[in-house]
């Protein structure tokens, strides 16, 4: 499947005073050459990026040209929008391109095999979940395991909670009440932050905030994954409960579950590109187990690093710091819509 790619004229390709800025032949080269299919496009029409292409001799490197669109109708709607904008100059755009953004997006759009049939492995489990863990389960909502939100196989970054909040199953949410057939949640999973019907959970706007320091975006480079892919009542609402306390006992009992059966399979599948890793988990000594068995997993020749934190505000501030170290890995500061 080809990679399509709009780019704009002014600013972009030509400079304030309409002459090409330098080194955009060269760059259009390598994005040619990696087989993306180009397309020229401007708010001045199809003509004007027609007659730019003309003018500075580039025609050879593009295949349609077009007017950007004022308003898009579809029938599905986050697929009027591309996996994501970047932004000027050009220059960085084509690095971030070739080293970040290229390779990701056949698995943004459609998911692997091997995803697929792990979700379906998860699915089956679904009955002894309910049988052995129903009093902390949010059983008035769908239950959908979720092993991973973004594009878990390209990820550079990947984010590690405890698990889904149950109000990503919340009505307006609009998650299916019956069984999801195993490749169609793959896909809402891997192109969950592209979303726009429902957008993804606000949940997900502190943890965004601190890896957009860094340069990274969950939309195109990282992705979240969960000790456990089952959603539950909160413990704070669980602590409220009669025996309150051997339901926490039980919650625990399924992070445990989940660490131990399901994180190893779901990092596993992120191992070839993942460089940073975050988790993010109050409980230290368990922190200090999911660290262990992300390192087991990834590899004595891996060459990433993890970090623990406690909040996802002390994750911001450790974010802050090391910004000029990580972003020039995860884009260089390059901004993502």
């Amino acid at each position: 499947m080809a990679t399509h790619l709009s780019i704009d004229v002014d600013q972009t390709l030509l400079d304030d005073e309409g002459q090409l800025i330098p080194g955009v032949r060269e760059n259009l080269a390598s994005l040619k050459k990696r087989g993306l299919v180009l397309q020229l496009w401007s708010k001045g029409g199809s003509e004007y990026a027609l007659e730019t292409a003309e003018k500075w001799k580039l025609k050879e490197f593009f295949t349609s040209y077009a007017a950007k669109p004022d308003i898009a109708i579809y029938d599905l709607p986050e697929d009027t929008h591309p996996v994501c904008s970047l932004g000027v100059p050009f220059a960085s755009a084509t690095k971030v391109l070739n080293e970040v953004v290229a390779d990701s997006i056949e698995t943004t759009l459609c998911p692997s095999q091997a995803v697929v049939e792990m979700i379906g492995r998860l699915q089956k489990k679904k009955p002894i979940v309910k049988r052995d863990f129903g009093p902390v389960l949010r059983l008035d909502t769908p239950l959908h395991p979720i092993p991973f939100f973004g594009n878990l196989e390209s990820a550079q970054v990947l984010t590690i909670g405890l698990n889904p909040s149950s109000t990503e199953f919340a009505p307006w949410r609009q998650w299916p009440t019956t069984e999801m057939d195993s490749d169609l949640l793959a896909r809402r999973l891997a192109s969950y932050f592209r979303s726009v019907a429902p957008r993804p959970h606000p949940w997900f706007g502190n943890y965004q905030e601190a890896i957009g320091i860094l340069g990274a975006n969950f939309k195109v480079n990282a992705a979240h994954v969960d000790l456990s892919p089952w959603s539950t009542l909160s413990p704070t609402r669980l602590k409220q409960m009669p025996d309150g306390k051997n339901l926490l006992g039980k919650y625990n009992e399924l992070l445990e579950l989940g660490q131990k059966h399901w994180l190893p399979q779901i990092i596993s599948l992120c191992a070839k590109t993942v460089k940073l890793v975050v988790i993010v988990d109050s409980d230290v000594h368990r922190a200090n187990k999911t660290a262990a068995i992300c390192k087991t997993e990834l590899g004595q020749t891996w060459r990433g690093q993890i970090i623990d934190s406690r909040s996802v505000s002390s994750l911001k501030l450790w974010a802050w710091k090391n910004r000029d170290t990580w972003s020039k890995e995860f884009g260089d500061g390059i901004l993502f819509d």
